[in-house]
């Protein structure tokens, strides 16, 4: 049988990398749509792995043109975004990209003869920042952030636009990523740890549950070609629920260094945060504390992936600690 071939756009960022050597080490021909054709990482992949072609699109909008790629790839796994950015940052930039790019998109491959198959990777975030009872697929759909609002937008598109039309689709929406080499928010939590200095969380709460890269990789792969993927809605998340102070101490050991965290008034914790921004705008630089970080930490979200497992007959192949591990190997490395 012929090798498959399947389109990774935004394969620069964080998951793209982690995607493509996933697709490739599992027999896939990939095509990774970046911005810059020079990237690194990709290139030594493409070094290792002889099926991976890097093919550059540098503006994902509603003028871009896809007909360079399209007809010679299986399946399409849309991960390029404009992704949660600080500060004020314009919604039309969302929408410019999130939403009209992945209109574009989709109209070209289903004008496509080749593309069997759309996997779009939206964000648990179309359920709202957080929330006291289990988030699954049928939860009120509650977006509060242009980010997530211009993901909604687009899996509104895909499923009415797709209803009548041969091209096949599956909707993801993964809760926070997390895995070596993550520059996001589960990197913050083991930079407070590292720096040994007292923590003021053990009156925190909160419940929440994480995504290994490796298991939402092996679930993209996995969902390609399964038949009951089809038209499908997943909430993506790891089967482990953890409070921030199992985490935290979860990190520490990973560490191997002691954890200090005490009891403070939620109060201010949110007081701390509110200086961390000011230092933040002070200097210019991110810091590891501030009002965003806060916000979530202090807010519970438990996703629940029943469905995906039952649907796929799938089993997370990373369990939490053991990616856990793997981030801290990757922080022990570049520390």
């Amino acid at each position: 049988m012929s090798r498959r071939t399947v389109l990774v756009t935004g394969a620069n960022g964080f998951v793209g990398l982690h995607l493509c050597k996933w697709l490739l080490e599992a027999g896939y021909d990939v095509v990774a749509q970046t911005r810059n054709a020079s990237s690194d990482k990709l290139n030594a992949l493409s070094r290792i792995y002889s099926g991976l072609r890097i093919y550059r699109i540098e503006e994902i909008n509603q003028s871009t043109d896809w007909s360079g790629v399209l007809n010679e790839v299986d399946y399409i796994v849309h991960l390029a975004a404009v992704a949660h950015r600080r500060g004020k940052v314009n919604d039309s930039v969302y929408d410019e990209v999130n939403t009209q790019g992945t209109i574009k998109l989709v109209k070209d491959a289903a004008a496509s003869s080749s593309v069997k198959r759309l996997i779009f990777i939206s964000t648990i975030g179309v359920h709202g920042n957080g929330a006291t009872q289990v988030v699954n697929e049928v939860s009120p759909i509650n977006p509060q952030t242009a980010y997530a609002k211009s993901k909604y937008r687009a899996e509104c598109f895909i499923q009415e636009y797709l209803k009548d039309k041969p091209l096949d689709w599956c909707i993801m929406r993964p809760t926070l990523i997390y895995g070596a080499g993550n520059p996001g928010n589960m990197q913050r939590l083991f930079d407070l740890v590292a720096k040994r200095i007292p923590l003021p969380f053990a009156s925190i709460n909160s419940r929440r549950t994480f995504l290994c890269i490796d298991n939402l990789a092996d679930a993209i792969t996995r969902a390609l070609g399964h038949p009951k993927a089809s038209r499908s809605v997943f909430c993506m998340a790891d089967s482990e629920i953890v409070t921030l102070n199992e985490l935290l101490s979860q990190i520490a050991l990973v560490l191997q260094i002691p954890l200090r965290n005490y009891k403070i008034p939620l109060g201010c914790l949110k007081m701390l945060g509110m200086a961390g921004d000011a230092l933040a705008f002070a200097t210019r630089k991110p810091v590891p504390f501030d009002t965003y970080s806060v916000d979530r930490m202090i807010g519970s979200l438990v996703v629940d992936n029943t469905k995906v497992r039952n649907t796929m007959e799938w089993t997370p192949p990373v369990t939490f600690p053991r990616g856990l591990q793997q981030v801290g190997k990757c922080y022990l490395k570049h520390e």
